[in-house]
């Protein structure tokens, strides 16, 4: 970029600048040095122009430095806010992925349950035949215990529930 020759004035002295900015900008420069340089020498009337415009320096710099380090700090809250963001949208993220594996869990868990409904009400549609054998002894029929089981789950999915889901209810209690 160009340099631009500007001329200013600072405590009645004029000085020509050589500067990358606008003459607008460094006019502003100019006026914010030489008002602070004329309120420090009205505060120290015997002070030297000299001793004012190095006390106006050291000012401007001590401003300067504590701007500076602000910045570097609010640079590192700004950087410790953004990886906390970042975590937060991984774990969102992830979080996202389970509910939706889960959804996909039960999801198939209800068409399973779906199926062994629909099999097992095709299954009562047909008539009971439970496996009976002959006693040899008196007569008597006997009931299997393949044919008992059958027959409990039969009568439970009349009341809604299987055999299974009954064992499960009993086993949850228990624990």
């Amino acid at each position: 970029m160009s340099k631009n020759k500007i001329k200013v004035k600072v405590c009645g002295t004029e000085f020509n600048i050589l500067s990358e900015d606008n003459e607008e900008y460094t006019q502003k420069i100019a006026s914010v040095v030489d008002r602070k340089m004329k309120q420090t020498l009205e505060t120290n009337p015997r002070v030297s122009i000299s001793n004012i415009a190095i006390l106006t320096a050291l000012e401007f710099c001590d401003l300067s430095k504590k701007f500076a380090d602000q910045t570097e700090n609010m640079k590192n809250q700004l950087n410790e806010y953004l990886e906390k963001a970042q975590k937060a949208r991984e774990e969102a993220d992830d979080a996202r992925k389970e509910t939706e594996k889960l959804r996909s869990e039960i999801e198939t868990l209800r068409q399973r349950l779906a199926d062994k409904d629909s099999k097992k009400s095709h299954e009562t549609s047909e008539p009971l035949s439970a496996p009976v054998r002959r006693s040899s002894r008196r007569g008597k029929r006997l009931i299997t215990t393949e044919s008992r089981e059958e027959a409990a789950e039969d009568i439970m999915s009349f009341f809604g529930n299987s055999a299974d889901d009954t064992a499960e209810n009993s086993s949850d209690d228990n624990a």
